[in-house]
Formats: C-alpha cells, sequence, structure tokens
C-alpha cells in the first residue's frame, strides 16, 4: 500500500513536467514568413477572425511586390496543427499543413513536402 501511495504521489509531481509547453497554433496570428522558390517567392502570414485563424498566401513577382494575395479559413487539426488551400504559382490547388513543434519551431508541408519558411521580422519604426 505504501508502494501504491508513493507511485500516485511521484506521478501527480511528474505530470507537470509531462505538459506540453509549446505555443498553441493561434500564437501564429501576426507572424509572416518568407517561403523561396526559383522564381520571386511567396509569403504566408496569418491574422486573427474572431476566434478563427486565416492564412494570407501571396505570390510575389519580380517587376511589382505582389502578384497575388489570397485568404484561406484554416481547418484546425490540433491545438498545434491547421491544414488550408492555396493556390499556386501555375494555378494548381496545393494543401498546406503549419505546425508548431516541441521546442517551438514551425514547420510547414506543401502537398506533403517539407517547405523551408524564413521569418520576416517587423522593422521597428
Amino acid at each position: 500500500m505504501k508502494a501504491l501511495t508513493f507511485l500516485t504521489l511521484l506521478l501527480a509531481l511528474s505530470s507537470d513536467s509531462f505538459a506540453d509547453d509549446r505555443p498553441t497554433i493561434h500564437s501564429l496570428a501576426g507572424r509572416e514568413f518568407r517561403i523561396e522558390d526559383d522564381s520571386a517567392g511567396q509569403e504566408l502570414a496569418f491574422r486573427k477572425s474572431g476566434e478563427s485563424l486565416v492564412a494570407i498566401w501571396r505570390i510575389l513577382g519580380s517587376g511589382i511586390r505582389v502578384i497575388s494575395e489570397t485568404e484561406s479559413p484554416v481547418e484546425l487539426r490540433s491545438p498545434w496543427q491547421i491544414v488550408f488551400e492555396v493556390g499556386l504559382r501555375n494555378q494548381t490547388p496545393g494543401t498546406i499543413k503549419v505546425g508548431i513543434y516541441p521546442g517551438g519551431e514551425t514547420r510547414a508541408y506543401l502537398n506533403g513536402v517539407r517547405i523551408p519558411l524564413e521569418e520576416i521580422k517587423s522593422s521597428p519604426h
């Protein structure tokens, strides 16, 4: 009985160390990321719309800054993962999955292939 009490106490005290302390997907609101490609690139940004998150997908140009910009509602898969659809440069649809992983790392996958994200830091005025 003492062993059971000790084990219960040990589990109760250590349960906080197993808690997931990474930021939730809503922490992406207000953040922007650049995605390099063989053309001028794309940008991915997030904003809040009520209690939901909206993805903003920009296709960049070389002569003009933004060729197209679309907003997409996101499907919340978990507190750390969303999925949404975008139109790619060649007008084909794409599925993007964005997740926040242990350590707070933000990763994105386009049609199942990981794409590197470079966060765009806003400059102080």
